[in-house]
């Protein structure tokens, strides 16, 4: 809770109490500031009495105070737009932010796949290099096979040659002996 506070201040060469729940700095600095203007005034015609010059120094003060508030109520109205901007680009970061986030965690899941997919490449190339090295084996042995069979196929052939001259021998023998 804020509590009153008494602050002496001199103005216009009188004293004044002050009561209120302002800074006692605050208070002296609006009381120089008073008094500044109705000395102000008063360089500027010292035939004023103090109350004369008191209200023009309440004039001026008021004058000074109303252009402060207008001011202040076009500085207001031109920072409103800037402000209702500011607001969106808050939102839009924050909508920046989300996406990032969520295409953060997509690129992670895509690291992951690629980590997976290089590991089943690597069992692949694995698989193709055992499979071509079967390959060649079994072509090697297709190879042998082939001149297996060929060398067989020459025999054979020769045995039918030997078998049919032998067959040819043993009927001219039979036809020599039978007459």
């Amino acid at each position: 809770m804020d509590e009153k506070r008494k602050v002496e201040v001199l103005i216009d060469g009188r004293n004044f109490t002050i009561i209120g729940k302002e800074p006692k700095e605050y208070v002296m600095n609006v009381a120089s500031y008073v008094d500044e203007k109705i000395k102000e005034v008063t360089r500027k015609n010292d035939k004023l009495s103090a109350s004369m010059a008191a209200t023009l120094a309440a004039i001026n003060i008021t004058d000074e105070c109303f252009k402060a508030k207008e001011e202040l109520g076009k500085l207001e109205q031109d920072s409103k737009e800037p402000m209702e901007e500011y607001e969106k680009l808050l939102t839009d970061i924050e909508e920046y932010k989300s996406n990032l986030s969520k295409l953060s965690q997509e690129l992670d899941e895509c690291k992951t796949k690629i980590v997976i997919l290089e590991s089943e490449k690597e069992k692949m190339e694995t698989m193709v290099n055992n499979n071509e090295k079967v390959l060649e084996l079994k072509e090697k042995e297709l190879i042998n096979n082939e001149e297996t069979v060929k060398r067989l196929q020459d025999r054979l052939f020769q045995s039918q040659i030997e078998l049919k001259e032998i067959k040819k021998e043993l009927k001219s023998s039979e036809n020599k002996n039978g007459n």
